[in-house]
């Protein structure tokens, strides 16, 4: 059996790639320390791409693409740290795929034309935090949610302490945010905070199945996706600098300290692409171990992330810390990556649950 890119992906992610390629570069990342305005230099471009409605049903303007195509275009996402609200957009409109057909036509022709974002407020659902949680109560949500996911979003898909999904305004009555600082300058996370706040209910058509933890695997692979695309353009840029410094009158790619540190980060990457593929076609296959596979994949790039963003910047000596190298936004976007929706330690305790280890 074959198991690889197709030719139509291919062509996706080489359209996508040119878009980035001319579109985001070390002055446009080290721009967005001043103007922190994500998804505002890409919106022409990848909205006319079609980027935010690839998972979107056909019927209301979508590509009707699969998780494992979301996951190869988080992997391009992450190799130049494209500072776009890409994950919450794509959760959202997965789970609208699966509610009645007047939430999909009232959301998704607009999610996939670009004029509708979405935030993703998961993150009381990987980890318990204090004091924050959301109730649904005589048709009102109140409560809190930290490390929303893009953040600065039209809507906000919400799930409550039953697991129940909702979507919310951003300028809903009784709702406030504000940003939350992180050291990924890429991308927007804030808290919000809901004071008796109308939300619509997403319809399921199955309303026994637990869709949260679906969406919740599926975001966790493209999460690891984005690392994974974050570690290779390390790898990349660690190769080319070895190849034109030099120290001691030799270019350092000679050294043997420095070709073990680019074989090891390169051998840790590589297998690293056929699990997260992997665990994407478990989700889109709906597996009964989709979950674990979803937890297993985004813990262990979790690891050879840091791993190889640690090594990466060895290899670019004192460079590697600079500003003007760059190296550092991948290197910040893989640390939070490591923490959002569940850290390592907490995916992998989950995963021996769901195999009732613990």
């Amino acid at each position: 059996m074959y198991f690889g890119i197709s030719e139509d992906q291919n062509i996706l992610l080489e359209g996508l790639g040119r878009i980035l390629s001319d579109n985001v570069s070390i002055e446009v990342l080290r721009d967005l320390h001043k103007r922190r305005n994500h998804g505002v230099l890409l919106k022409e471009e990848l909205d006319h791409f079609g980027l935010f409605g690839v998972v979107s049903d056909p019927e209301f303007g979508g590509a009707g693409l699969k998780a494992v195509d979301s996951v190869l275009i988080s992997e391009r996402l992450g190799y130049y740290a494209a500072p776009t609200p890409y994950l919450g957009s794509i959760i959202s409109s997965a789970a609208i795929n699966l509610a009645d057909k007047k939430q999909k036509e009232r959301y998704l022709s607009r999610l996939g034309t670009g004029n509708l974002r979405f935030g993703l407020a998961f993150s009381e659902h990987s980890g318990a935090k204090e004091n924050a949680h959301i109730i649904y109560r005589k048709n009102r949500l109140s409560g809190r949610s930290l490390f929303v996911i893009d953040s600065d979003s039209d809507l906000f898909l919400i799930p409550d302490v039953d697991r129940r999904l909702f979507l919310v305004s951003s300028d809903s009555p009784g709702l406030s945010s504000r940003e939350m600082s992180t050291i990924d300058v890429t991308r927007q996370f804030g808290e919000i905070a809901l004071e008796c706040v109308t939300g619509e209910e997403i319809k399921f058509d199955n309303p026994n199945r637990d869709y949260l933890t679906m969406l919740l695997a599926w975001a966790r692979v493209i999460i690891a996706a984005d690392t994974l695309g974050a570690c290779q353009r390390m790898l990349d840029d660690s190769v080319a600098y070895a190849k034109q410094r030099r120290q001691f009158g030799r270019l350092i790619g000679s050294f043997q300290a420095v070709k073990h540190m680019c074989a090891e980060m390169a051998a840790k990457i590589e297998p690293c692409k056929a699990m997260v593929w992997h665990a994407a076609c478990a989700i889109d296959s709906s597996l009964e171990n989709g979950n674990m596979e979803a937890n297993l994949c985004k813990a262990h790039l979790s690891e050879v992330g840091k791993y190889v963003s640690k090594t990466a910047t060895e290899v670019h000596g004192g460079m590697g810390f600079t500003d003007l190298q760059g190296l550092h936004y991948w290197f910040k976007r893989i640390g939070v990556n490591r923490q959002l929706l569940g850290s390592p330690e907490y995916l992998r305790r989950d995963a021996a649950r769901l195999q009732g280890l613990i």
